[in-house]
């Protein structure tokens, strides 16, 4: 699949915290890293914001899933400025860029996307607002399967090459439903193919 590959071919890299209140289990942060081609995240929470976290988080869950980056923009945080970040980046060969403190922009898409998942967030977590770090991979499904205006499409679908089916859909009779239900496994696999 050369969508997935081309995923991260480049990237922002952000944390976002100190926040309050803690999740249940002591969480206080969100790491995140965005697809400058499809705008597909990945993000995780973490109890402290170490550079070993950082480095574990680009290789366990964005080289080891698609694959070695071409280049990555970060801000100038001690998590992605240290000595650890220069023998990856030296290692997988992979430029790091970082962000000025006076220009917002270099990482704009990052940002909109910290903005973004907050406000998901919010309106997914109970009242007590600490089980958050529970609802990330929801709120990152939403956005991933939500038409974004500049790609005119999903970052599901420029990633896998396939529109997502939603649940929705499944309750709901649709012409696409009904055409994918009636193939034969044979006729669903050359379709695929």
């Amino acid at each position: 699949m050369k969508a997935v590959k081309e995923a991260y071919s480049a990237s922002g890299l952000d944390l976002v915290g100190l926040i309050a209140p803690k999740s249940s289990v002591g969480h206080s942060y969100i790491l995140a890293a965005t697809s400058y081609f499809s705008s597909w995240v990945k993000a995780i929470a973490l109890q402290e914001a170490k550079k070993k976290n950082a480095m574990d988080f680009i290789r366990t869950h964005i080289i080891c899933w698609y694959g070695i980056l071409l280049q990555t923009v970060t801000d100038n945080g001690r998590q992605f400025s240290n000595s650890l970040m220069y023998k990856l980046c030296e290692k997988s060969k992979f430029k790091q860029y970082k962000s000025s403190m006076y220009n917002a922009t270099a990482n704009e898409l990052i940002e909109a996307f910290n903005k973004t998942l907050y406000n998901l967030l919010k309106k997914i977590v109970s009242k007590w607002k600490r089980d958050w770090q529970e609802k990330i991979e929801e709120a990152l499904w939403v956005y991933q399967t939500t038409h974004h205006t500049p790609t005119e499409v999903t970052p599901y679908s420029l990633v896998y090459k396939v529109k997502v089916v939603l649940s929705l859909e499944r309750e709901i009779s649709s012409l696409r439903m009904a055409v994918q239900e009636e193939l034969t496994i044979e006729d669903n696999t050359k379709l695929h193919l």
